[in-house]
C-alpha cells in the first residue's frame, strides 16, 4: 500500500513498476456499533476522524503519484 512505501519512493529507494496494473485504492470504513448508549461517542469520533483520514490519504496518494512520475 502507498502509505507503507511512499517515503521509500520519495527517497528513490523504490520505483513503481507496472503502474498500469496497479489496483484501485481500497476503501476505509468507519462503522457505528448499534448500541445506543455508545453511539454518541462513536459518532463524535467518526466526525472528528473522517476529515483527518481523508486528508492523510489524499496526501499519501499525491506523494506516491508525484514519486511515481519522477
Amino acid at each position: 500500500m502507498a502509505f507503507q512505501v511512499v517515503d521509500h519512493m520519495e527517497a528513490g529507494r523504490l520505483t513503481l513498476l507496472l503502474r498500469d496494473f496497479e489496483p484501485a485504492p481500497l476503501p476505509i470504513h468507519l462503522i457505528l456499533h448499534p448500541i445506543p448508549r455508545r453511539n454518541a461517542a462513536l459518532r463524535a469520533f467518526i466526525d472528528h476522524a473522517t476529515p483527518k483520514l481523508r486528508a492523510a490519504i489524499a496526501d499519501v496518494s499525491d506523494r506516491a503519484a508525484r514519486s511515481a512520475d519522477a
